[in-house]
Formats: C-alpha cells, sequence, structure tokens
C-alpha cells in the first residue's frame, strides 16, 4: 500500500520568513541563530537559538490544531508524568467582533482562544465596544462614524451614529493605557458627501516591545 503524499503547502514558510516574523514580533530574539528543524504534513519547526522551537502552519487546517496546543499544552504539562513542549511566546493576535448594529459584540468568545500574554488586536466596526474592551488587548482599530462625514459642530452631534458623541470621533484614543485607533474611513452612510472630513485609509506600524526583565 502507498503512503499518501505529503499536501502542498499554502504557506512558504522559509527561514527568510521566520526572521522577519521573529524580528518584527519578538525583537528581543532577532539577533538568535535559525535553523530549519521538520517539514511536517501541518507544521514547519524552526529552532531558534539554543533553546526554543517555533512551530508554523503550512496550512489552513493547521491554525485550528496549534490553538487548541496553545490553550491546553500549559494545563496538560503538570500533570503528566514526562516534559512536554508549552508554548512560551504566541506573537500578534488579531481578534473581531460583530458589528452591533446586527447584532451584540461578544468579546469573551472573540478573545477566549488568545493566550493570555499574546500581543492582540481587536478589530470592530463600532468603537462603541471600547469602554468594555478587556486591558490585555494592546490595540482596537474601528471605523464607522466617518470621523463626523459631515464635520460641521451642530450636524455632526445630530446624526452621529454614538451614544459617546465625540468621544470617539476619529483618530488615535488612549483610555486608561489602552489604545483605539478610529480610520475616518474612505465611504459615506446615508447622504452621499463628506464636508470637513477627508477620506483616509490610514496604515499603522505596530512595533513590539521586549519582555519586561524581572528584577534581581
Amino acid at each position: 500500500m502507498n503512503a499518501s503524499p505529503m499536501p502542498s503547502a499554502e504557506v512558504a514558510v522559509t527561514l527568510d520568513l521566520v526572521r522577519r516574523l521573529v524580528g518584527e514580533q519578538m525583537p528581543d530574539l532577532a539577533g538568535r541563530q535559525l535553523r530549519m528543524l521538520a517539514h511536517g504534513w501541518d507544521n514547519v519547526m524552526v529552532r531558534i537559538g539554543d533553546d526554543l522551537v517555533a512551530r508554523l502552519p503550512r496550512r489552513t487546517v493547521a491554525v485550528e490544531l496549534l490553538l487548541h496546543e496553545q490553550r491546553w499544552l500549559p494545563e496538560l504539562a503538570p500533570r503528566l508524568p514526562l516534559p512536554i513542549p508549552v508554548p512560551v511566546r504566541a506573537g500578534l493576535w488579531v481578534a473581531g467582533v460583530s458589528d452591533t448594529r446586527h447584532r451584540s459584540a461578544d468579546l469573551e468568545a472573540a478573545l477566549r482562544d488568545a493566550p493570555q500574554d499574546a500581543a492582540l488586536v481587536l478589530a470592530t466596526h463600532d468603537p462603541d465596544v471600547f469602554p468594555d474592551v478587556p486591558e490585555r488587548v494592546a490595540l482596537t482599530v474601528a471605523g464607522h462614524l466617518h470621523g463626523g462625514q459631515v464635520n460641521v459642530p451642530i450636524l455632526r452631534h445630530a446624526v452621529l451614529p454614538s451614544r459617546f458623541g465625540d468621544r470617539y470621533l476619529a483618530g488615535h484614543v488612549v483610555e486608561h493605557g489602552r489604545h483605539l485607533y478610529v480610520s475616518t474611513g474612505l465611504g459615506t452612510a446615508g447622504m452621499p458627501v463628506r464636508l470637513c472630513r477627508p477620506p483616509e485609509l490610514p496604515v499603522l506600524t505596530l512595533r513590539a516591545r521586549a519582555p519586561r526583565t524581572p528584577a534581581g
């Protein structure tokens, strides 16, 4: 009986790709030597220095499997008689919630699988969810308000679809150490006109911070 051929990779995981991801998401590891260890059916394993190994999915189906590993391996490890690999870095995670005009935004469900130490970005259409976003979310990105669209104070207040008024009108907002960016977007809602609010397509550059070193 012939063995089934290994499925083709949907993502070409190369050392150059891993080096770029490590440099962007974990800059404290950027200088470490990388070495390819194995190409499996679902994942590629790359040695990072002498004490870490990265597992990266080469097929879409493997993503959910890695999520299960990150969720359950830390809980299983102390209960097993032999040591097993345990995730120590989770990289960048992006989660999303529903548009509140159609159904409630379930933040708990959106963030449930994200490791507690992951760099976490939350995408939402409506910035009104921001007061309920937990502190572990590094950045929330939103739109919806078009920066007022007709950005004339009296008119804007009359039509602005937010229960917080101008609080999340546009741009970078920081509240209690949490960060929100609200794009004014490109389009319109209702009237096909924008006044005193040019359209924008923002490009946000995210930079990782090195983990804090415990006090000795």
